[in-house]
């Protein structure tokens, strides 16, 4: 809603009556809208941001917490890679739908 339609809307009624529902706005309201397709190119470039951040964040924390002298089993590996990737994919996730909520409350 653009500044005129926000004071017209909050002007007093015409009736007086104070009718929020009959209220005329003085101009057309213009909202910013996106098209669907600047929606997906937006959320998948969020999601791979979020992607990218995560997944480096649990590289590092897990090179940070090897210890050579003790060695580490396949399974917990192959565990850990496994946990890396379904952590990561959730990030991206949960940043491509924040980003989708800021445009659609913008």
């Amino acid at each position: 809603m653009n500044e005129f339609a926000a004071r017209a809307w909050l002007a007093p009624s015409p009736d007086g009556k104070g009718d929020l529902s009959r209220r005329p706005l003085s101009g057309p309201v213009v909202c910013a809208n996106l098209c669907p397709v600047d929606l997906t190119l937006g959320c998948l470039k969020w999601a791979a941001v979020g992607f990218v951040v995560a997944f480096a964040l649990m590289k590092l924390f897990e090179a940070s917490q090897i210890h050579d002298d003790i060695p580490k089993p396949a399974f917990k590996i192959r565990q850990t890679k496994r946990a890396t990737l379904v952590l990561s994919t959730f990030a991206a996730m949960l940043s491509a739908l924040v980003w989708l909520l800021v445009q659609k409350l913008d």
